[in-house]
């Protein structure tokens, strides 16, 4: 009976072991948050869904991967539009390190952890009101053991790494994230190399996911869903103050110093954003915190400057009005005509972004001509003449496009 037992027990046990190997080899090809590098096998896990839901570790090791000198920090703006293969580098490999949804402390943090991993030479960095909410600046626990420093600049420990292997290669959530990519190769939005969003495939007349979403519904279902029904943005958004000592200012802070203490070259700009969105802003009471988010980031900017006896990083808004950020949007009901420089109010496409990168490297390039007109370099002698003007163009905007602002306005009726 004993023997009898025995030799179940070892059937089971290497059963399992099968099963396991099994599995891991399945998720290991798959390789569904791609850090494992598998190979990319067109039909079958060449589109990658789930890295969308877990990029702040498919970004992690991405890094490790590709050991860039230069990088792109910033939200999922910055992670659609800026490309790291536009021209105006300086250095080379650069990956784009942008994070949907990231507030100022997430940059920082990983902008420790690509240092650490290379050395870095050149960073941009796209700065969103958004990011600054003193109410969200949190980061996941998990996410954050995972970089290769701590906030302190301290060695992280390797033992993350171990736990990610188990989680990716031999859990449920991880056989069905492969099942998923496997049964998700088409229409599907991506990461790609670079770190660049990517949509793989769009059909302007599905409206659903990430179909269609520059044209009108796009933009419309944008605003409403994101902005207008979404209380959390309009009830907890807030500095609390207006002062340079609150926490998403001092990480900002903190940023600076980074870039001076290791010889980093800097460049920061303010994204740009669809007129209607600033409408949107006027409707919670938040534009005159936004021009003093502005005042702040040019007064910590020129302050850590003369701390380090150094000149000021460029510091770039592109959140005027010009032709771009007041395209008109497509007509209610109208699924075909789609917006040439905007994925949604807030996310500006690459060919917008190249105009972006244009400015902030000073890059003429064969094919175009650089856009003078679009940006400008903020800093305490113009700060009060740049507001004034989008004050300006702003009302003028409103005057002009009467639909639209009345559009905005019923959103919140």
């Amino acid at each position: 009976m004993q023997l009898q037992f025995k030799k179940y027990l070892i059937r089971l046990l290497i059963i399992t072991l099968l099963l396991l190997v099994l599995i891991g080899g399945f998720n290991w090809l798959v390789d569904p948050y791609d850090i494992y590098y598998s190979p990319k096998i067109a039909g079958f896990n060449a589109l990658k869904p789930e890295e969308i839901t877990h990029t702040l570790m498919t970004k992690a090791y991405a890094v490790q991967q590709l050991k860039s000198e230069g990088i792109i920090l910033g939200t999922s703006a910055a992670q659609w539009g800026i490309d790291p293969d536009h021209q105006g580098w300086s250095y080379q490999p650069v990956y784009n390190l942008g994070l949907p949804g990231a507030n100022v402390y997430t940059m920082f943090r990983y902008l420790q952890h690509a240092n650490d991993i290379q050395p870095l030479k050149q960073v941009v960095i796209g700065l969103d009101f958004d990011s600054f909410n003193i109410h969200h600046l949190a980061m996941a626990a998990d996410a954050e053991v995972r970089l290769s420093v701590s906030y302190e600049g301290e060695k992280n420990s390797s033992l993350r790494r171990f736990d990610d292997i188990i989680a990716t290669l031999f859990s449920l959530d991880a056989l069905i994230s492969s099942i998923n990519t496997v049964t998700h190769q088409k229409g599907t939005l991506r990461i790609k190399d670079n770190g660049m969003y990517e949509i793989a495939e769009q059909d302007p007349t599905n409206l659903n996911g990430y179909h269609g979403i520059n044209s009108y519904h796009g933009i419309f279902s944008y605003e409403e869903g994101t902005y207008a029904n979404d209380s959390s943005f309009h009830d907890d958004f807030r500095f609390s103050n207006a002062t340079t000592d609150i926490p998403p200012f001092t990480y900002y802070r903190q940023m600076l110093q980074f870039a001076y203490s290791n010889n980093i070259d800097l460049r920061l700009f303010i994204s740009p954003s669809h007129a209607r969105l600033w409408e949107l802003f006027d409707n919670f009471g938040l534009l005159p915190d936004i021009e003093a988010w502005k005042r702040i980031l040019v007064a910590i900017n020129e302050e850590e400057a003369r701390n380090y006896g150094s000149e000021p990083f460029p510091l770039w808004d592109f959140s005027g009005y010009n032709e771009f950020t007041i395209e008109a949007v497509p007509v209610a009901g109208d699924t075909e005509t789609m917006m040439h420089w905007w994925i949604d109010p807030r996310h500006y496409n690459k060919e917008l972004g190249d105009f972006i990168l244009d400015r902030i490297f000073g890059y003429y390039g064969p094919s175009h001509t650089m856009r003078t007109d679009f940006g400008v370099l903020l800093n305490s002698a113009n700060i009060d003449s740049v507001l004034q003007k989008i004050r300006e163009d702003r009302q003028y905007y409103r005057d002009t496009h009467p639909e639209d602002v009345a559009e905005i306005d019923a959103l919140f009726e």
